[in-house]
C-alpha cells in the first residue's frame, strides 16, 4: 500500500511483508506490529489505522482512507502510476522492545514520510 505525504504525493510503499520502500524501490525500514523501524532496527515511529506517525505522535503520512480519526485535514492522494520492482527480501532483524507509544495528535509532523527514516533517534524506552 502507498503511504502519501502532506502534499498527497506517493512517498513510501509498505509491502505485505512489512517492508517500507521509497518510490525508487530502496528499502528504508520495517513495520513490526505497529512500530516502525529503520533497516538498522532503530524505532522511529508508529503506523496504525492507516497513519504513519513520528516519535511525537504527529502524522508524517497516510494510507488511503485511514481508519484512525485523529489526524489533520488530509489531501486527496495523487495515485502513483507504474509498478515497482522490489528487491528480494532482506533478512528481518531482531527488533528491540518498542517505546511507549506517544499520544496521537491531529497535527502534521515537520518530517515528510521518507525523512522520518533519516532522523536521529532521540526517544528513550
Amino acid at each position: 500500500m502507498w503511504i502519501y505525504a502532506r502534499s498527497g504525493a506517493a512517498a513510501l510503499l509498505l509491502s505485505q511483508t512489512g517492508r517500507f520502500f521509497t518510490p525508487g524501490g530502496s528499502q528504508v525500514g520495517w513495520l513490526e506490529g505497529e512500530s516502525v523501524y529503520t533497516t538498522q532496527a532503530d524505532q522511529i515511529g508508529w503506523f496504525g489505522g492507516g497513519l504513519l506517525r513520528d516519535q511525537d505522535g504527529n502524522v508524517c503520512g497516510f494510507a488511503p482512507d485511514p481508519a484512525d480519526p485523529t489526524h489533520p485535514a488530509l489531501p486527496v492522494p495523487i495515485v502513483h502510476s507504474g509498478v515497482l520492482s522490489l528487491p528480494a527480501a532482506a533478512r528481518r532483524p531482531s527488533f528491540p522492545d518498542p517505546w511507549v507509544r506517544a499520544v496521537a495528535r491531529a497535527e502534521w509532523s515537520r518530517l515528510e514520510p521518507a525523512e522520518l527514516f533519516d532522523v536521529p533517534h532521540t526517544i528513550s524506552r
